[in-house]
């Protein structure tokens, strides 16, 4: 893009066909508002397990286009994977996109 004259911030990109791990890692994710521990095996995606136990998250495109899922991240570090945000954005915002990031434990606003 640079080499173009144009700034990386500038570019817009919809993936239509997304390939996204879903594994990697365990994850527990503490859910803030209702007090609860959820354990995410690593072959999980990270919104299957508050879904499974009646919490309602956010989706739509489940592979880290749309922005749609992004979450608060009260504490804890998330391992980002979307292709929504920009490098920056992911290391100074504390939301991640629950659809397809990851993290050992995070405390997260649902």
């Amino acid at each position: 893009m640079a080499r173009l004259g144009l700034a990386t911030a500038r570019l817009h990109l919809e993936p239509f066909n997304a390939a996204v791990a879903i594994g990697g890692v365990p994850v527990v994710i503490m859910a803030a508002r209702r007090g609860l521990r959820l354990e995410v095996a690593a072959d999980r995606s990270a919104p299957e397990v508050p879904v499974a136990v009646g919490m309602p998250v956010a989706l739509s495109c489940e592979q880290g286009g749309c922005g749609n899922c992004l979450t608060t991240v009260l504490a804890g570090e998330a391992e980002h994977r979307d292709s929504v945000r920009a490098a920056k954005e992911r290391t100074f915002s504390r939301r991640m996109a629950l659809c397809c990031s990851r993290g050992r434990t995070v405390v997260l606003d649902l």
